[in-house]
């Protein structure tokens, strides 16, 4: 089966243009700018003649058609908030757009909203995480084991059944393992381990904290799968000591990958730490707040069916990017996304993921935030947007409660949730895992968004 996917021509262009992407890698600074202007200026053409919230900007601003260098383009183009793609999409949905289809993002901020992939912008940057993994010697056909969510499988409907039938088809043709980050007790990781082993997975990829309760686990049952040869943390903060025990119990060097679900791909940790922001996929700018920190703001290249240029994704980090002469630059750490397990009844651990996934297909919903009690009681205070009451609470209420095995789910409607001083407030908080858990966090250094494996 491997032998005949690889030759389809879907497969064949993946590596014509990964081996262009390794090229771009050891571009000069210049060479990397020139690139980046020239799509940026087609991208700009676009916009500016087929999409609604860019044609009236460049017209009140009196904006260029095309920009001579990207400090201009920096310096005239307003940053873009992402309120406003949330409340108006179809603004920024071309009427040239490509065969494509909509996702709903991940709720970082616990406010998911819905975005536009043309299918050949997507795929695109898809292969800029296949040439991650390859860096690492990982390769495009080689077995890979995904331990997260599927949101789509949440959707109502008929899309919610089409993707709970199609995914294991498609995770079958394309040689995948997928495990649930949604039941994730110590008798559900120790079959994951069984199951990678069997497998033989080369590669594993996953929520942070997932991947750190499986090592935790692997380390007691002394694990050894021979075949695994990298580990991919996405999603949320990889703290030091997940990296640690991930890559000491499972005997794998550990990667993190930085990137959204509107954005997609947008930087990957190389063999020597660095985290390198793919720039022939992305612009990303870091501008200075008044705290010290940063905040990133990022241009998409490739998807003129929906664009986003000098989009604030409300992530922050540490330091300015550093731009050597040769290569792409390096981004120092990502701060955001920061949200606990919760516990089931039988004392199961639940990704929060599980419960976004619940709240991202319901009308109403502006943002979320669970906490769980110590007794295992889950209160969700919820903000609703200018349209109301657009979900029965008590059928969500029972969604959790079995997501829970039992334990009480109390839903409360709110005016407003505040945010964390990243932007990105904490969605689940979990009194009863930290309990449970009983580990200290330390100091975030970098995190992504778990998605988009083809």
């Amino acid at each position: 089966m491997k032998r005949l996917i690889q030759h389809l021509p879907r497969f064949q262009k993946a590596r014509r243009e990964m081996d262009a992407l390794a090229r771009r890698e050891a571009w000069s600074r210049g060479d990397i700018q020139r690139y980046q202007l020239e799509r940026l200026n087609r991208l700009w053409s676009h916009a500016t003649r087929h999409v609604e919230y860019y044609r009236r900007l460049a017209a009140e601003q009196r904006l260029p058609t095309r920009f001579e260098g990207l400090d201009e383009f920096s310096a005239l183009v307003p940053v873009l908030s992402k309120g406003v793609v949330r409340e108006r999409p179809q603004a920024f949905l071309s009427e040239r757009s490509a065969p494509g289809s909509w996702q709903r993002t991940g709720g970082s901020t616990g406010r998911p909203m819905g975005i536009y992939w043309g299918k050949e912008a997507f795929l695109e940057v898809l292969r800029g995480k296949y040439r991650m993994l390859q860096v690492w010697g990982v390769d495009l056909f080689d077995r890979h084991a995904y331990l997260c969510g599927h949101g789509g499988s949440f959707a109502p409907g008929l899309a919610g059944l089409a993707a709970r039938v199609t995914q294991p088809l498609q995770d079958r043709l394309r040689n995948r393992l997928r495990l649930s980050a949604y039941q994730m007790g110590p008798r559900d990781l120790a079959r994951y381990l069984t199951k990678l082993r069997r497998f033989g997975a080369v590669s594993l990829y996953g929520y942070s904290t997932a991947i750190y309760l499986l090592a935790r686990e692997a380390a007691a049952a002394d694990f050894q799968c021979d075949a695994l040869r990298l580990i991919v943390m996405s999603g949320e903060p990889a703290y030091p000591e997940f990296v640690q025990a991930a890559a000491q119990s499972l005997a794998a060097p550990v990667a993190v990958e930085y990137g959204a679900t509107e954005c997609s791909f947008i930087a990957g940790q190389c063999p020597d730490g660095t985290l390198r922001v793919r720039e022939d996929l992305v612009l990303l700018e870091t501008m200075v707040r008044p705290d010290g920190l940063f905040n990133l703001v990022v241009t998409v290249l490739g998807n003129p069916s929906f664009p986003l240029i000098r989009y604030a994704i409300d992530d922050i980090t540490d330091a300015p990017l550093n731009t050597p002469e040769t290569g792409f630059a390096v981004l120092h750490n990502v701060r955001g996304r920061n949200n606990d397990l919760v516990v089931s009844r039988s004392g199961r651990f639940v990704h929060a993921i599980g419960i976004k996934h619940v709240f991202e297909h319901l009308a109403g919903v502006r943002r979320f935030r669970a906490w769980q009690q110590r007794d295992g009681h889950l209160i969700v205070s919820v903000e609703s947007d200018e349209n109301g009451n657009g979900f029965e609470t008590r059928d969500v209420a029972i969604q959790l409660q079995d997501m829970l095995e039992g334990y009480p789910v109390t839903i409360k409607k709110v005016d407003a949730i505040a945010q964390t001083r990243a932007g990105k407030h904490r969605w689940v908080i979990s009194d009863l895992a930290a309990q449970r858990l009983n580990s200290p966090r330390p100091p975030v250094t970098a995190e992504a968004t778990c998605g988009g494996d083809g």
